[in-house]
């Protein structure tokens, strides 16, 4: 019996480790071309969520050039991507973020695909005012391929380049060193999905009767 109790509780213990740190999108997954996307996005993390950014590339570029900064309030980010041009049918991005132990968590691929729609969606938005936006390359790229709007590209100091520690970009085209040191920051991995609270719930029960 104790052995049981013993299992349970480790497994509870990581159950609350996974809910700890949990990227939930809440936007939509389609846009309408000629429009800027909004990305909205829950943030859980036990410490303080210190930055977020969504990179973004058109689903026919091989890299990610560059990455939108997300405001945050609380839980809740957002951010703002540039407009896609008539031949970008789709977009990958990826959410990651930094805490304040410097722990570094990503979402998985993520995908935004173009749709024939009659009226704009709740997550774009008509806007000319400029996007800034940011890149961990040593060189500012002069555009964004699949893109097109009014925006500035501006480079961060390579100890904010986190994008080479969840290997969005090379260490050679961020110009840090190929062991990447002096990034503040340690890659964890994609976050881990939460376990619905139904299941936590049943574990906790089942450990009150044993």
């Amino acid at each position: 019996m104790k052995r049981i109790i013993y299992i349970f509780t480790i497994f509870l213990f990581f159950s609350v480790e996974l809910l700890a740190n949990e990227i939930k999108v809440l936007s939509e997954d389609s846009y309408l071309i000629g429009y800027r996307i909004r990305v909205d996005a829950n943030i859980i993390d036990k410490g303080k969520i210190l930055q977020a950014r969504v990179y973004f590339k058109s689903s026919q570029s091989k890299d990610y050039q560059v990455y939108a900064p997300m405001k945050c309030i609380g839980s809740s980010c957002r951010a703002i991507l540039p407009i896609p041009i008539g031949k970008n049918r789709a977009i990958d991005y990826k959410i990651i973020y930094i805490n304040s132990n410097e722990k570094i968590y990503s979402t998985n691929s993520l995908m935004l695909r173009a749709k024939e729609m009659i009226a704009l969606q709740n997550n774009q938005k008509k806007d000319t005012k400029a996007l800034i936006l940011k890149t961990d390359s040593k060189r500012v790229p002069k555009s964004i391929k699949g893109f097109r709007d009014n925006f500035v590209i501006k480079t961060i100091k390579k100890s904010k380049r986190i994008g080479v520690l969840a290997g969005l970009i090379s260490a050679k085209k961020a110009g840090v060193s190929s062991l990447v040191t002096g990034i503040d920051g340690t890659f964890r991995g994609d976050t881990a999905p939460a376990i619905p609270v139904a299941i936590l719930g049943g574990i906790m029960m089942l450990l009150i009767l044993l």
